[in-house]
């Protein structure tokens, strides 16, 4: 699903790509990042201050940590452990949004999913945060994501832990969460919410302080990886990279540059349309299986695949796009 609802309103283009995805950024923080540590993926703290709160000691950090990460349908989730005494969730991974955030009893509305909800009352170490523009002090959080999906609940703190290689885990003690009490869209009954990894302060990569993040997606079947840290530098013969950029308007999420899109021998340069961008124009979004172009430019690559595509098109309701 996309999880950039107060975006522009962009027509899809959904294509189908068959490739390993790669992916890092890099994290600047006053307070010295972690050793490095490693998420095994199979296809299917916000500042400096945090640090002090963490019960891992710099070699713990330097034992490649790990979360065991399966692929469901068109998503990647990650397992992960909140709570006292821990409790096992599987989340999406989605570098479009925020907010680590899972289902919840009591659940006056929620989606199915497959394993048991979270019951924070059974957890010694969750708390709900404060809020004053609340008569009850909660803090409570809403949000519609673009398919229209959503999710409401408590933001909390909790302990959050990821296994590691070593045997010790890798703990983030008082990490803010979402406590989802009502939810409902496009969620897979293989997870139980979402862990956020944008550049927000209460984004997983955030709360923990890294320094870099990255990640490679393979096809179905086959075991990926989700680095974090110095582990997470991609170097070697063969490595081709782009320059990144964190735009102004949306400094939370992972931008680049689209400079064209070719179809066969026909290529569709951004450059001479408002798509073109110099410093970014386009976020990396994990959450989502489309591909959405603004809809100006969007209709010229249209034109050229309409050129080359001599099959019976299919129509659907409501959907310009190409199928």
């Amino acid at each position: 699903m996309s999880f950039a609802s107060r975006m522009m309103s962009m027509m899809a283009l959904s294509l189908q790509i068959i490739t390993a995805l790669v992916f890092i950024t890099v994290v600047t923080f006053s307070s010295s990042p972690p050793g490095g540590f490693t998420m095994d993926l199979i296809h299917r703290r916000s500042n400096s201050s945090s640090t002090g709160r963490r019960s891992n000691t710099y070699d713990q950090l330097r034992s490649s940590p790990y979360a065991d990460v399966i692929h469901d349908t068109h998503e990647y989730i990650m397992k992960l452990q909140i709570g006292t005494p821990p409790v096992e969730i599987e989340a999406v991974i989605d570098t479009g949004s925020e907010v680590i955030w899972t289902q919840c009893l009591p659940c006056l509305n929620c989606y199915h999913q497959r394993n048991p909800i979270f019951d924070p009352s059974k957890s010694s170490t969750y708390q709900d945060l404060r809020c004053d523009n609340t008569p009850d002090h909660s803090c409570v959080y809403d949000f519609v994501y673009a398919d229209q999906s959503y999710s409401i609940g408590r933001l909390a703190t909790e302990t959050v832990a990821i296994k590691s290689t070593s045997g010790q885990s890798y703990v983030m003690p008082k990490t803010i969460i979402g406590c989802s009490h009502n939810s409902s869209g496009l969620y897979s009954s293989s997870s139980s919410g979402i862990v956020g990894l944008n550049l927000g302060p209460l984004s997983l990569v955030s709360q923990m302080g890294i320094g870099a993040i990255s990640y490679c997606f393979s096809s179905e079947g086959r075991s990926s990886k989700l680095h974090f840290g110095s582990n997470a530098i991609v170097s070697g013969e063969g490595t081709v990279s782009t320059p990144m950029f964190i735009d102004k308007e949306k400094p939370w999420f992972y931008s680049l540059n689209l400079d064209a899109v070719s179809v066969e021998k026909t290529r569709i340069e951004t450059l001479g349309t408002p798509f073109h961008a110099v410093d970014g124009n386009m976020i990396i979004d994990s959450g989502s299986t489309l591909t959405c172009l603004p809809a100006s430019y969007c209709s010229l690559v249209r034109e050229a695949v309409e050129k080359v595509v001599r099959a019976e098109r299919v129509t659907y309701e409501d959907d310009d796009s190409l199928c």
